[in-house]
Order: C-alpha cells, then sequence, then structure tokens
C-alpha cells in the first residue's frame, strides 16, 4: 500500500499559513521591485525598461487576482 508522508498531506494547515506568508512577502516586494525598474532604472534603458517592468508586473498582477479568487 503506498502511504504518501507528505507535510502538506497531513496537515493542509501548514501549506495554507504558508502560502499566506508568501503571499504578504510578494505583495511588499513585488510592487519595490516594480518602482525600482520605472524610476530607478538607467533612462537609456528605453524599451528594455518596459520589458522588464511587464514581466515581473505580471506575476504580481496574477498572484493577486488568484489569491483573491481563491480566499
Amino acid at each position: 500500500m503506498n502511504v504518501s508522508h507528505s507535510i502538506w498531506n497531513e496537515n493542509p494547515v501548514v501549506y495554507i499559513w504558508i502560502k499566506h506568508i508568501y503571499s504578504a512577502l510578494i505583495t511588499t516586494i513585488y510592487p519595490f521591485a516594480n518602482y525600482c525598474v520605472l524610476c530607478k532604472s538607467p533612462k537609456h534603458f528605453g524599451f528594455l525598461k518596459w520589458i522588464i517592468f511587464f514581466h515581473s508586473f505580471w506575476p504580481f498582477y496574477t498572484g493577486c487576482t488568484y489569491f483573491v479568487y481563491i480566499c
């Protein structure tokens, strides 16, 4: 018999707390990273600045909408 001894299967409360802590950290880090990309990066980056911004913005946006949808 195959019995799983995974922390996620045996105690989902731990998994939920880890996801909440991760979400709280990411919620503060991503806007700061976006600010740094847009305001603190050199002007000669040009179009690359916007590529970096959208690359860092979409994970934050989809993470926030996913978190709101689940809870």
